[in-house]
């Protein structure tokens, strides 16, 4: 993200304008998206029953959290700020479509496949 964020201040403001990268922020976003990842594959291999049955509860509990980021950001009592809300809202939305996207992708070019072993 930083990286991103570099390459669009240099193309769309001034040259000496520019965000430094911190390693401390960039390996904490890895740890961060990684190690839930790494365990969830982990566990989808060595306990498959175990995998499939909390996918389900996995998937509720993930919309619950989404949900109560929203309502945290907005909530008047909490942080009153709408501001924060906007990225936990596009998440959401833009989650569906990439989902359904790399679905559509795995079925159409692994579909056959993936049907003989059913």
């Amino acid at each position: 993200m930083p990286l991103i964020v570099n390459l669009s201040i240099v193309y769309f403001m001034e040259a000496d304008q520019a965000i430094a990268l911190q390693f401390g922020k960039v390996l904490q976003v890895f740890v961060i998206v990684l190690v839930p990842v790494v365990v969830g594959m982990l566990i989808r291999r060595f306990r498959p029953g175990f995998a499939h049955r909390m996918d389900k509860p996995v998937r509720v509990l993930t919309a619950l959290f989404l949900g109560l980021a929203i309502a945290l950001a907005l909530s008047p009592a909490l942080l009153n700020n709408p501001t924060i809300a906007i990225p936990a809202a596009i998440y959401g939305v833009l989650a569906l479509f990439t989902a359904a996207a790399f679905g559509w992708m795995i079925n159409r070019l692994h579909g056959e496949e993936l049907a003989a072993k059913d």
